[in-house]
């Protein structure tokens, strides 16, 4: 009995000549996951150490007390600023407090205090940086995993000749 599986010698085994474009694509879809879940950990790890909540009742006590420089007021999120004189707050840490839309007196509370009100100033810029954070890493990736795939093709092609 004969084997009937023998290839001509030309082909060289391989009939996989429209993988190309498929493995490219598999490769993008990796790197952007990767990519993805790589910014997001390193986005909330960033976030989560250098950032510290403060109830509103201890945020009053503190502004009443006068230890609070000042306040940047965004959205829904005030960041405070307290004075170089305070022993208890980290400098290196940002500290907020979820801001309650029921206090009227906040400005009025802050101005009587001594405490310097600044705003953000809300821009599309924050999208662009947000895109960016995700597209330069993936490109990044993408071009490193070609270039190694392209090696990879190199050597085999080099030991098979």
């Amino acid at each position: 009995m004969e084997n009937n599986n023998h290839q001509p010698p030309g082909n060289g085994g391989n009939n996989n000549k429209n993988q190309g474009p498929q493995s490219q694509i598999m490769v993008m879809l990796v790197a952007a996951v990767i990519t993805m879940i790589a910014v997001y950990m390193m986005r909330n790890v960033m976030v989560s150490e250098g950032r510290e909540e403060v109830s509103y009742n201890q945020f009053v006590e503190e502004v009443e007390s006068g230890i609070v420089e000042s306040v940047l007021v965004k959205s829904s999120v005030l960041d405070i600023q307290y004075k170089e004189t305070v022993n208890d707050k980290n400098p290196a840490k940002q500290y907020y407090v979820i801001r309650l839309s029921s206090d009227w007196d906040f400005s009025s509370r802050l101005l009587e205090h001594g405490v310097e009100i600044k705003q953000e100033l809300q821009d599309s810029s924050v999208l662009l940086e947000s895109i960016l954070s995700f597209v330069i890493p993936f490109v990044i990736i993408v071009v490193f995993m070609n270039f190694m795939m392209k090696r990879i093709v190199q050597r085999r092609t080099a030991i098979t000749q």
